[in-house]
């Protein structure tokens, strides 16, 4: 049995006292003579106060150490259940460690797939000498997607935001680069607004929705077919607008202005308010006509770069912002607006957890 260090220190000072006051009381004591006995008799019944003293302190000490076990018992079994404890949390952990690192792993690998699915359309600046396209996941897999296709010598080109981000975004993604291969190939369309209506019946057949529901599956996109020969652009959109960058000089391909500066202006084809999927009305996407003129470059982003937390005061970056450093990167190579664009999103995120998938698109025409 182990005493805590205090309650051995009074008991052995209990003990001491005990013992000395065992060896006054013996020492005291001698043959008693007749009148000693005659006196003794008289006080027979009184008690020695040293006698009292040491009983009390006997018993004293026997309860503390009754005390002291029952505490050294209290504490043996606590110690004990924490052990236990300890070893059912050590369990846990790696069980725990082991699923996060199964998890980890079949992410990566859905990844993997992921961009082979992408790098299955063909690639941008194949058919244009200066273009870029930023792709910055929120997760290891992204509901963003970007999809390029050539058909009857004319390019189709769309970037898309699939409702969600992650494991969940990246299965529409999917249904998505599905549905715009299967609508080219199979049905022959090329018109951006037909194949807009035709993704919108896909998704909701896809998911089986119905009115009321509390989950919805979809998607915004920009989605354009561009003819190197005319340069003319066909335009359709469901959430997703496409920018226009043009000289002032120069006639403005729409009326529709965000930002100017003294040497250019950035112009926006307006898409439908209805995204992919999930409003139950029949609605037909609507397709823009513009003339492309040598020197334009035209953006598709989806909101995960105006919507990213981040500065000084933790707010959203917000499209006038991002409106404005288009413009004034107007005059640098596409690639070096790429890096401009990825530098400036990462210090404004700064230690700020990313909020959604972003991808951002930029092609020049020459």
């Amino acid at each position: 049995m182990k005493l805590s260090a205090k309650s051995g220190r009074i008991l052995f000072l209990l003990i001491l006292i005990s013992l000395s006051l065992l060896g006054f009381s013996q020492k005291n004591q001698s043959t008693p003579t007749p009148v000693e006995t005659s006196q003794k008799v008289e006080t027979i019944n009184h008690s020695n106060p040293n006698q009292i003293l040491l009983y009390l302190i006997i018993v004293f000490s026997l309860g503390l150490m009754t005390f002291a076990y029952r505490e050294y018992k209290l504490k043996k079994s606590a110690n004990i259940d924490l052990s236990l404890q300890k070893n059912e949390i050590e369990v846990q952990k790696h069980i725990v460690d082991k699923r996060n690192r199964d998890i980890t792993d079949s992410l990566n690998y859905a990844r993997r797939i992921q961009q082979a699915i992408l790098k299955t359309s063909l690639r941008l600046e194949d058919y244009f000498t200066e273009s870029f396209i930023l792709f910055i996941p929120k997760d290891i897999v992204s509901g963003d997607f970007y999809w390029v296709k050539s058909k009857n010598n004319k390019i189709l080109f769309a970037v898309a935001d699939c409702t969600g981000h992650g494991v969940p975004g990246a299965f529409t993604s999917i249904i998505g680069t599905y549905g715009l291969n299967n609508l080219i190939n199979e049905s022959n369309l090329t018109n951006p607004g037909e194949i807009l209506n035709g993704m919108n019946v896909l998704f909701k057949n896809s998911f089986c929705q119905s009115e009321g529901a509390e989950i919805f599956d979809g998607m915004d996109i920009s989605l354009c077919l561009y003819d190197p020969a005319t340069k003319e652009l066909n335009y359709s959109g469901a959430n997703l607008p496409l920018h226009i960058l043009r000289k002032n000089s120069k006639p403005q391909p729409t009326s529709h202005i965000v930002h100017n500066d003294n040497s250019y202006t950035l112009y926006q084809l307006k898409p439908n308010k209805q995204p992919i999927g999930y409003i139950f009305e029949d609605t037909n996407y609507v397709t823009h006509e513009v003339k492309l003129m040598e020197g334009d470059i035209l953006y598709i982003f989806t909101d995960g770069f105006a919507d990213q937390f981040g500065g000084l005061y933790t707010k959203k970056f917000r499209y006038q912002e991002l409106r404005q450093l288009i413009c004034s990167m107007a005059k640098i190579p596409l690639q070096e607006q790429m890096k401009t664009l990825e530098t400036t999103f990462k210090a404004w995120k700064g230690e700020n957890i990313q909020v959604d998938d972003v991808t951002f698109m930029g092609i020049k025409i020459s």
